[in-house]
C-alpha cells in the first residue's frame, strides 16, 4: 500500500466510531505493513501519572514495556527532542540505545521514534523496531510525520466524545434531579391542602381512642386495639407534620455557618439512640471551620434524615461514620452506613418521593434531604457498594466570604 493510501485510509479512520485502542492498532498495522520494521507500538503520555503507556502495538511481541515512567527510555528522549523524528541505533548487546537506556530494545538494533504532539504538548510517541539495520527513504518519514498529526486527530477525537458523554451523562443526572425536585415541590402543593383535612379527624381518631382506653381494664382484649389506633395516629401525625415542614418551599435564609457545627447538631441527636441499637457512630471532622451559607435549620433537617436513614439500614448493628472536609471550593460531608448498600434494582428511585424498602420507612427522608440540597444549590451523590453499605456525599459552595456564624 502506498503512502498515500495510507494516510487517507487513517484520515477516514480519525472520526469513526471504533475506540481509541482500536484506532491505534490499526495504525500500527498500516505503518508497519509500509515500512521494513518488526515491531510498530505507540505510547500515550498520562499527565497526570507522567508516563508514557502502551496502547496499542504489532508485530513482534518481545520488547513491550507496558510504562516508560518519566524521565526514561526512548519514549522520553523524543519528548525532551525538538526533531520531528528520532533514529537509534544500538551496536552494544545491552538496552542501551545512542545513550539512551530502553529495556524495550532487548533484541532489537534500530529504532525510529516519532513525537505524537500538537502545538501545545507531546500527546504520545509513535514507536517502531527493527531486529536488522533498517533503512527508510524520503517519502517513508514524510508518510511517517503525516501519520504522527493523524494520530494526535484520534486522540482528540476520543477525548472530545469521551468529555460529550461525560456531559451527557451528567444532564441526564441533572435532569433526574430536577425531576424529583419538582415531585418534591408538587407534594408541598398537595400537603398544603390536606394537611388541614386529615389533621382534624386525625386529632379526634387519637383523642377518642385515648378516651376509651381509660374506660377498660388493662387486661381487655379492646384495649390492644385502642393501642394501635393511637399508635397509628401518632405515626400518620408525623407524616403529616413532617410533609408540612418540610416538603412547603421555603426559600433557605442563606447565613455564613460552619458545616461542621451543623453537623456535629444532627449527630449528637443520634448519638443516644444508636448507642441503644449497639451502632457505633464515628466523627471525621476536618479541623477548623467549614464555611458555607446556609439555612442552618434546613440543612439540620436534610443531615437528620440522611442519618435516620442510615441508622435505619443498620437496625441493631454496624458503625455509621461521618465526615466533613474542603475540596477546592467545595465542601464536602459524607454519610456511610454498613448496611450492605441498596439492591441495585431500587438504587434509581431513592429519591422518589413514598418509595422505601423499610418496613415503617415512609420514602420521605431522602427526598427532602435532597430538596434540601439543591435548594442550598448543593447536590447528593450515593456511592452504593453491595455488600458492605452505602455513602451518601452532600457538596456545598464554600462560603467566599470564609465567615462562619
Amino acid at each position: 500500500m502506498s503512502g498515500y493510501a495510507i494516510i487517507e485510509e487513517l484520515s477516514g479512520c480519525a472520526v469513526g466510531e471504533n475506540a481509541l485502542a482500536e484506532k491505534l492498532k490499526c495504525a500500527c498495522s498500516l505503518l508497519l505493513e509500509a515500512v521494513s520494521f518488526d515491531q510498530c507500538a505507540i505510547y500515550l503520555w498520562d499527565k497526570v501519572k507522567r508516563r508514557f503507556t502502551l496502547e496499542a502495538s504489532v508485530g513482534m511481541c518481545v520488547g513491550l514495556p507496558k510504562q516508560y515512567e518519566e524521565g526514561m527510555g526512548v519514549p522520553d528522549a523524543v519528548k525532551q527532542s525538538e526533531d520531528r523524528f528520532c533514529a537509534f541505533k544500538k551496536d552494544l548487546a545491552d538496552s542501551t540505545i545512542a545513550g539512551v537506556i530502553d529495556e524495550g530494545m532487548r533484541g532489537f538494533r534500530f529504532a525510529l521514534a516519532l513525537p505524537i504532539a500538537d502545538r501545545t504538548a507531546v500527546r504520545g510517541v509513535l514507536y517502531l523496531k527493527a531486529i536488522k539495520r533498517a533503512r527508510v527513504s524520503g517519502p517513508h518519514l514524510s508518510m511517517l510525520t503525516a501519520a504522527a498529526s493523524i494520530l494526535v486527530m484520534f486522540i482528540k477525537y476520543a477525548e472530545a466524545c469521551e468529555q460529550r458523554r461525560s456531559s451527557q451523562a451528567e444532564l441526564e443526572q441533572a435532569h433526574k434531579q430536577l425531576q424529583n425536585f419538582e415531585q418534591i415541590m408538587a407534594l408541598a402543593d398537595m400537603a398544603a391542602n390536606i394537611v388541614h383535612e386529615i389533621k382534624s379527624p386525625l386529632l379526634s381518631i387519637g383523642g377518642f381512642a385515648n378516651r376509651l382506653k381509660k374506660h377498660l381494664a388493662a387486661g381487655a382484649p379492646g384495649r390492644l386495639y385502642l393501642d394501635q389506633i393511637t399508635k397509628e395516629a401518632a405515626r400518620i401525625e408525623k407524616v403529616v407534620d413532617g410533609m408540612l415542614r418540610s416538603l412547603k418551599e421555603n426559600a433557605p435564609v442563606l447565613e455564613s455557618d460552619d458545616m461542621n457545627d451543623i453537623v456535629s447538631e444532627s449527630v449528637d441527636l443520634f448519638r443516644e439512640e444508636a448507642e441503644q441499637r449497639g451502632i457505633n457512630i464515628v466523627s471525621n471532622l476536618s479541623a477548623g471551620v467549614l464555611a458555607v451559607r446556609a439555612d442552618r435549620e434546613q440543612m439540620k433537617i436534610a443531615f437528620d434524615n440522611l442519618i435516620a436513614n442510615a441508622l435505619q439500614s443498620m437496625e441493631n448493628t454496624g458503625t455509621l461514620t461521618v465526615s466533613t472536609f474542603q475540596d477546592k471550593d467545595t465542601v464536602v460531608v459524607k454519610v456511610a452506613d454498613s448496611g450492605g448498600g441498596i439492591d441495585p434494582r431500587y438504587e434509581s428511585y431513592i429519591f422518589n418521593p413514598f418509595f422505601t424498602t423499610k418496613k415503617h420507612g415512609t420514602g420521605l427522608g431522602l427526598p427532602i434531604a435532597n430538596a434540601i440540597v439543591m435548594r442550598h444549590h448543593g447536590v447528593i451523590e450515593v456511592n452504593n457498594n453491595i455488600g458492605v453499605g452505602v455513602t451518601f456525599i452532600v457538596k456545598l459552595h464554600t462560603d467566599s466570604s470564609g465567615k462562619a456564624a
